[in-house]
């Protein structure tokens, strides 16, 4: 999902810059990054964390097409996200990591098709192990696997990555509640920055937005007599 909405992202971008140089007759050098995409969808759940304090329960992280693919926890409270992605990795996750040949070799795990449809008994084999070492442990045996993984984070790592200090990512965004912390969109561009203006209030530009599309003072009265929009 994300490396389809950062592509998106640049595409936006990149109309822009074209827009930008019939005006100006000058290019614009853009880049997007990953995970200035992932910041940007989480605006909720970031939003949510950083006024209540609070972070939802993640629903799940998996794939249905794949197995296995998902969230196992380890043994130091911590949450190591792992898969394979094609027979080989499998099997050095059988053989390697979990060191269980007798997976390897059944002939009903062999193919991706056959453990999505084994997917609770491959589950428990990689629960169980995960659960029996440490995240670093984990991580450290399936790097030397080649196999990808990552350690599951919460909105408050998100919140608190480095990532988004050192690229500059974060602006105080002024409200009429007072001013608030927002992430600037994902691309970056050379000689411009994304607007970042002010909130507005409630129904403050309500007046503005229909004279605009031509209601006249007199449309705006009577229906600010019956209560259609706010006095």
């Amino acid at each position: 999902m994300i490396d389809l909405a950062t592509g998106m992202y640049a595409l936006s971008w990149i109309l822009g810059a074209l827009h930008a140089r019939h005006a100006t007759g000058r290019g614009e050098a853009i880049t997007v990054g990953m995970f200035d995409v992932v910041a940007e969808w989480m605006g909720y759940q970031v939003n949510y964390t950083m006024g209540t304090g609070l972070e939802q329960e993640p629903a799940w992280v998996g794939s249905p097409a794949v197995a296995p693919y998902g969230t196992y926890p380890t043994s130091d409270g911590q949450t190591v996200v792992l898969g394979t992605t094609n027979d080989g990795e499998w099997q050095r996750l059988a053989r390697t990591v979990l060191e269980r040949p007798d997976l390897a070799e059944d002939p009903a795990l062999a193919s991706n098709a056959g453990r999505v449809a084994e997917r609770a008994r491959v589950d428990e084999a990689i629960a169980a192990w995960t659960g029996a070492v440490t995240l670093k442990e984990a991580q450290d045996v399936l790097d030397a696997a080649a196999l990808g993984n990552a350690r599951l984070n919460g909105v408050q790592d998100v919140i608190d990555h480095p990532q988004l200090a050192v690229r500059d990512r974060w602006r105080e965004v002024p409200t009429p509640q007072g001013s608030f912390r927002a992430v600037l969109p994902p691309p970056v561009a050379a000689s411009w920055t994304s607007p970042m203006g002010r909130v507005p209030g409630l129904g403050e530009h309500t007046e503005g937005v229909l004279a605009e599309l031509g209601y006249s003072t007199a449309d705006l009265a009577d229906w600010r007599r019956d209560g259609v929009i706010a006095s």
